[in-house]
């Protein structure tokens, strides 16, 4: 959620999200409130939002109006509709005038998240597509980018009215439960939809200098909510006066992003996840440990691998292999281990920036994998 900075809501949010979305204040995110369709639009006008949500309740087929208004405004802005279940055809109407998608009130906090996720999709396809790069693998990334925006644009309609349909039929146990699974199966193209999404944003690196502790501890603040509700730990070790590294901050962040994500899965009570940073051969090596479950040694080989997620053992997109990408792309390396006893260690080393500007040469880890 690294790229949301600003969000416009038309009524008021459901108590299940609230937390959520305090949770995004904290990381910096503006949630802006304002009651009535009119008063949104102006709110639109003089400040654009990079999603808006709809609270569909007190509104009227003709409020929807606002859909198409907001949309033609910002053609990239992402838009989520809230609603009851006695309001399944205007938000079917709402899906048909432009909105991202729907939920379904009550909605969980993730639930919220993922959707907020989403309807993001539609401006990072369009960040990326305006975006050039010199890079020889140009073309690569332009099939990704627009897979990604071919993909995405149908799924969403498809999703939404999945879910239409599942309400409309909830009497109808076993059509519920077809509809429910299709659903699903497409929220899992959605996933890949948005990692090869990714993938194309991560052209090469920037030539910027990066200052490493600066970037975990944004990262410690955005997980370690999320760790501690689960009764874990999170503990981070970065001194100050660390080297800088010359690349891109914001492909570092996301690929540093992605191994704790995979950590913070499989976390129970009293389990630590534990964040190690030193200056070691020319370079920065830093540690990423967590005692949870060991991934097993046939998936540990794979775990770099596109489309694999070894922690798991399933298939959920470009994953770790991002990761490794972009550490490579900054003359780094990374590496995995994992055992019962000794948890879950990836180590990643990247070099060093001289006073000069230029990249140290110095080896760090021995291994890719």
């Amino acid at each position: 959620m690294s790229t949301l900075k600003d969000i416009l809501i038309l009524g008021a949010l459901p108590e299940t999200v609230i937390r959520a979305t305090e949770r995004l204040r904290k990381q910096g995110v503006s949630i802006r409130q304002v009651e009535g369709p009119y008063r949104l639009v102006a709110a639109f006008a003089s400040q654009p939002a990079d999603v808006v949500v709809l609270d569909i309740l007190d509104l009227r087929q003709k409020d929807l109006e606002i859909v198409k208004v907001v949309r033609e405004m910002q053609p990239d802005v992402g838009i989520v509709v809230l609603t009851d279940r006695d309001q399944r055809e205007l938000a079917g109407n709402a899906l048909c005038g432009g909105a991202d998608l729907y939920l379904l009130k009550p909605t969980t906090g993730p639930e919220f998240l993922a959707a907020l996720e989403r309807a993001q999709m539609r401006r990072r396809v369009s960040e990326t597509s305006a975006e050039e790069t010199a890079a020889p693998s140009q073309a690569l990334y332009t099939l990704a980018r627009g897979v990604a925006h071919e993909i995405n644009n149908p799924l969403t309609t498809i999703s939404g009215w999945l879910q239409v349909l599942a309400v409309d039929h909830a009497q109808n146990e076993q059509l519920a439960g077809v509809l429910s699974s299709m659903k699903e199966e497409v929220d899992r193209i959605a996933e890949v939809v948005r990692q090869l999404l990714a993938f194309a944003q991560n052209g090469p690196p920037a030539d910027g200098e990066v200052v490493l502790p600066d970037i975990l501890e944004e990262l410690r603040r955005n997980f370690e909510p999320i760790v501690v509700e689960k009764g874990a730990t999170l503990d981070m070790n970065a001194p100050a006066e660390l080297p800088t590294v010359r690349g891109d901050a914001a492909q570092l962040r996301q690929a540093f992003d992605t191994i704790l994500q995979g950590a913070v899965e499989g976390l129970s009570a009293g389990n630590r996840i534990t964040v190690s940073a030193r200056a070691e051969r020319g370079g920065v090596r830093l540690v990423f440990h967590d005692d949870g479950p060991a991934i097993p040694p046939d998936a540990l080989e794979r775990i770099f691998d596109p489309f694999h997620d070894g922690r798991r053992g399933v298939t959920t997109g470009m994953g770790l292999s991002l990761a490794q990408g972009i550490v490579r792309g900054h003359g780094g390396k990374i590496a995995a281990a994992s055992s019962p006893q000794e948890g879950t260690r990836f180590a990643v080393w990247l070099p060093a920036r001289t006073k000069h500007g230029s990249d140290n040469g110095g080896q760090g880890e021995n291994s890719n994998r």
